[in-house]
């Protein structure tokens, strides 16, 4: 829900991972030999809002100067699941011919 990936192989634009299981089918892109693989992560707006300090202090003053009326996206729980970047080393699944 925080994480979204763009896969390349060899230049060429494979797909976009940005849910579960975060599979991008590469089978087209590769060649014989060494193939490059280029994996670009992006944080979303919810992790961008939920660890910027500014947001978090004027939300709070806001609730301060007028109660709480609305929640921002449940903001203050936002930060407990914050992950940017990659979380593990992606793997390469190869798959027998038919």
């Amino acid at each position: 829900m925080g994480e979204i990936a763009e896969v390349r192989v060899n230049g060429i634009a494979c797909g976009v991972a940005w849910a579960p299981p975060y599979r991008v089918e590469i089978t087209d892109a590769l060649h014989s030999g060494a193939n490059e693989i280029e994996i670009i992560v992006y944080n979303t707006a919810a992790n961008a809002l939920a660890a910027d300090e500014h947001i978090r202090r004027l939300a709070a003053e806001s609730e301060t100067r007028y109660g709480r009326r609305f929640r921002m996206q449940d903001l203050d729980q936002a930060m407990a699941t914050v992950r940017s970047g990659l979380l593990q080393v992606p793997t390469l699944v190869l798959r027998p011919s038919p």
